[in-house]
C-alpha cells in the first residue's frame, strides 16, 4: 500500500473551507479543492470518502470541543463556593460567554460553515445540544434558589432557544470582535433582567 504524503490532509482542508465559504456546500467542488490542494480528487476520497465527510472534517472538531467547552463551564459552576449568590452566577455566566465568544472567533470560518452552511440537521444538532444542557442548567439552578418556584421546563426551552439564536447572529452578520462583545453584553442585560421579571428573581 503506497504512503501517504504527509501535510495532504491539512492542505485538502484547507483549500476545501476556501472552497466551501466561497460557493457553499452544494456549488463546492471537489476538482477545484484537489487543484488548490496540489493533490489528486480520489486522494479526497480516499481520505474522506465524499464531499460531506470532507465538510464534516472542518466543521465537526470545531463544534465538538464548543459543546465540550460549554458542558465544562456548566459543570465547574456547581463546584464552586458561590454558585447559590445570584450575583457570582451572572459575573460567572459573563466570562464563560467571553471565553465561548473568543473560541467562536479563534475558528469564525468553521462556525460560519457550521451555521451558515450546514444542513439543518446538523444545524440542529448543535443548537439542540447546547440548548438542552442550557435548560437542564438553568432549571437546576433556579430549584435551587427558588424551589417552591415551579418553572415550566418547555417554556425554559423556548427561552434558551431564543437566546441561542440570538447569540449565534454574530456569526451570520460577521461581525467583528469587539462589536460582538457589545452586542452579547446587551444580549445577556436583556435576558438577565427578562428572567428576573418572569421568576420574580430577587434572589
Amino acid at each position: 500500500m503506497p504512503k501517504r504524503k504527509e501535510g495532504v490532509y491539512e492542505k485538502i482542508l484547507d483549500a476545501a473551507k476556501k472552497e466551501f465559504l466561497s460557493k457553499g456546500f452544494r456549488d463546492a467542488s471537489l476538482r477545484v479543492i484537489a487543484r488548490e490542494a496540489d493533490t489528486s480528487t480520489s486522494s479526497i476520497y480516499t481520505r474522506f470518502k465524499d464531499k460531506q465527510g470532507l465538510f464534516d472534517a472542518i466543521i465537526q472538531p470545531v463544534g465538538d470541543e464548543y459543546v465540550e467547552m460549554f458542558t465544562k463551564i456548566q459543570e465547574q459552576f456547581w463546584q464552586m463556593e458561590y454558585y447559590d449568590d445570584y450575583d457570582y452566577m451572572l459575573e460567572y455566566s459573563e466570562n464563560g460567554q467571553k471565553m465561548l465568544l473568543d473560541y467562536i472567533y479563534e475558528h469564525f470560518d468553521e462556525f460560519q460553515l457550521l451555521l451558515c452552511q450546514a444542513d439543518e440537521t446538523q444545524k440542529d444538532r448543535f443548537m439542540n445540544t447546547l440548548i438542552d444542557i442550557e435548560t437542564k442548567g438553568s432549571l437546576e439552578y433556579l430549584d435551587v434558589m427558588q424551589p417552591k418556584q415551579r418553572v415550566d421546563e418547555e417554556f425554559m426551552h423556548i427561552v434558551n432557544t431564543a437566546f441561542f439564536n440570538g447569540f449565534f447572529e454574530i456569526v451570520h452578520h460577521k461581525m467583528d470582535r469587539e462589536k460582538a462583545y457589545q452586542y452579547i453584553t446587551r444580549l445577556r442585560a436583556f435576558y438577565n433582567a427578562g428572567y428576573a421579571t418572569v421568576y420574580d428573581a430577587e434572589f
